[in-house]
C-alpha cells in the first residue's frame, strides 16, 4: 500500500474510535501495521508507535487484554518512535492490560513510571491508586524492592534526552525547591541530596547537572537578573559548593563536566563533542582555577568512569531522563554497565549539610591566614582517588603563568 493510503486508512479508524465503534477501528489499525509491514517503508517508527498505541486503546475497549498489552509493549521497545506524550499514553495502556489480566505488580510499575512522568495526570493516579488497593499486603511491601531492581536490571528511562519536562521531573521528587543558581537566569532545583538540576529558561530541557549546591538563600543583593518569570530577587539562590558539575548544550548533549573545590575550578575540565569524543583543544586541568596541564595523560585515569558511575548515569536515572547518545557511547568506551548503576536517592538529605556554613567570602586583599577555613578548603582531598591527589601537589612540569582572562585586544 503506498503511504498516502495507509494514512487514509489511520484516519478512518481514527473516526471509527471516535464515534465508539472499536471493533472497525481494531480491524482498521491492524490493517495499516501489516500493510506497512509487508510494504517494509511505508510507516515511520514515530507512526507505527502511535497506531499500536491507537490499537491497544480499542482493544481494551474490545476487553481484548493480552493483545493490547502486547501492542503496548511493542510501542515501548521501539524507544525512538515515542514522544513523552506517547510513551505516557502507552505506559498507562500497558498498565490498565496487566490489571484487568490480574499482573497486579507489573501493573504497578507501569503505572509508577507513567505518573513520574505525568505527575498532574489525574487518571494514571487514580489507576496506581486502585491497583495499589487491590494488592496483597504482603506484595505492596515488596513493590519498592522489585522496583529498585527493575531500574538495575533493565533500565528504561521515562523520558528521552531531548524532553523540555526537565522541572516537571524534578518537581516529582520530594522536598525539592526551585530558585536560582548564583546569577545564572535559568531556573535551578536542589533536591534533599544536595544535588541540583538547571533547565534551560526558553526551552525547559536539561542545561546543567550540579553535584553539591548550598542550602537555600537570599538572591545576591543589589544584582538585577531578568528572569523568565520575574522572579529573580523573591526566588530562593544556591551557591556551587564543591563537587562536579556537567553542562549540556541546548539539544541535551553533554559538553562540559568540571569540578569546583573552595570557589575555584580545580582537576579535569572535559569538553566533550556530540559524540561523546574528548575535544582536546578544549580541555585541560586546573588547580585553583589556574590552568596547569592541556596533556590529556594529566587526566586521571579512571576519572570520567566515575563521572559517569557516579554523578551522570544515578541522576539521570533518578530524574528518568535518557542518556544522550554521546553518553551511551562514553559509558561503553569506559566500560561502565548502565544497567548495574543505581539511581540516587536524591529525596534523601546529604548528611550533616545542615551542619555545613557557606565560607565567608574574602575581600580584597585578604591572605589565607585571615581566613583558616578557606586554605584547610583547599588543601581538602579531592573526590576521585589518589592519582589525582598527586597531580594537583606534584609540581608543574614548566612554570605556571598567570591566569587565562581571554584573548589580547587587536
Amino acid at each position: 500500500a503506498l503511504e498516502s493510503d495507509l494514512e487514509t486508512i489511520k484516519k478512518t479508524a481514527d473516526e471509527a474510535m471516535r464515534r465508539g465503534d472499536f471493533k472497525t477501528a481494531e480491524a482498521l489499525y491492524s490493517e495499516v501495521l501489516d500493510s506497512s509491514a509487508r510494504g517494509g517503508r511505508c510507516l515511520g517508527c514515530d507512526v507505527r508507535a502511535a497506531v499500536l498505541c491507537n490499537r491497544a486503546l480499542a482493544r481494551l475497549k474490545l476487553e481484548a487484554w493480552r493483545g493490547a498489552e502486547q501492542d503496548v509493549s511493542e510501542a515501548l521497545a521501539a524507544q525512538q518512535g515515542l514522544s513523552e506524550a506517547l510513551r505516557v499514553k502507552a505506559l498507562f495502556r500497558r498498565g490498565l492490560a496487566r490489571e484487568a489480566l490480574g499482573e497486579l505488580q507489573n501493573a504497578h510499575l507501569d503505572l509508577n513510571l507513567a505518573l513520574k512522568a505525568s505527575p498532574t495526570n489525574d487518571g494514571v493516579l487514580q489507576a496506581l491508586q486502585r491497583v495499589r488497593a487491590s494488592l496483597p499486603a504482603a506484595a505492596v511491601g515488596q513493590l519498592q524492592s522489585q522496583q529498585s531492581q527493575l531500574e538495575v536490571a533493565t533500565w528504561v528511562s521515562q523520558t528521552t534526552y531531548l524532553t523540555t519536562a526537565v522541572l516537571r521531573l524534578a518537581d516529582a521528587i520530594p522536598g525539592r525547591v526551585r530558585g536560582y543558581q548564583g546569577t545564572s537566569p535559568h531556573p535551578c532545583v536542589r533536591f534533599p541530596s544536595g544535588v541540583g538540576v538547571q533547565a534551560h529558561a526558553r526551552t525547559g530541557s536539561l542545561l546543567s547537572l550540579h553535584q553539591a549546591l548550598s542550602l537555600p538563600q537570599k538572591a545576591p543583593v543589589g544584582v538585577i537578573v531578568l528572569t523568565s518569570d520575574r522572579d529573580f530577587s523573591q526566588a530562593p539562590n544556591f551557591e556551587l559548593e564543591d563537587g562536579l558539575t556537567a553542562d549540556y548544550d541546548i539539544g541535551g548533549n553533554l559538553t562540559v563536566v568540571s569540578r569546583q573545590l573552595a570557589g575555584e575550578v580545580s582537576g579535569p575540565k572535559i569538553t566533550f563533542n556530540k559524540d561523546g569524543s574528548v575535544s582536546h583543544r578544549e580541555t585541560c586541568c586546573y588547580r585553583q582555577g589556574r590552568i596547569v596541564s592541556k596533556l590529556k595523560s594529566d587526566v586521571p585515569e579512571g576519572f570520567v568512569a566515575d563521572v559517569l558511575r557516579s554523578f551522570v548515569v544515578p541522576t539521570k536515572k533518578a530524574l528518568g531522563i535518557g542518556l544522550a547518545p554521546g553518553e551511551e557511547l562514553l559509558c561503553a568506551a569506559h566500560h561502565v554497565d548502565v544497567e548495574q548503576v543505581r539511581a540516587a536517592d536524591l529525596a534523601l538529605p546529604r548528611e550533616g549539610c545542615h551542619e555545613q556554613p557557606a565560607l565567608p567570602a574574602k575581600a580584597n586583599g585578604d591572605s589565607e591566614e585571615a581566613h583558616p577555613e578557606v586554605a584547610a578548603a583547599k588543601a581538602a582531598p579531592p573526590a576521585y582517588g589518589a592519582t589525582w591527589e598527586e597531580l594537583l601537589r606534584a609540581p608543574p612540569s614548566c612554570e605556571v603563568g598567570p591566569a587565562f582572562r581571554g584573548p589580547l585586544a587587536g
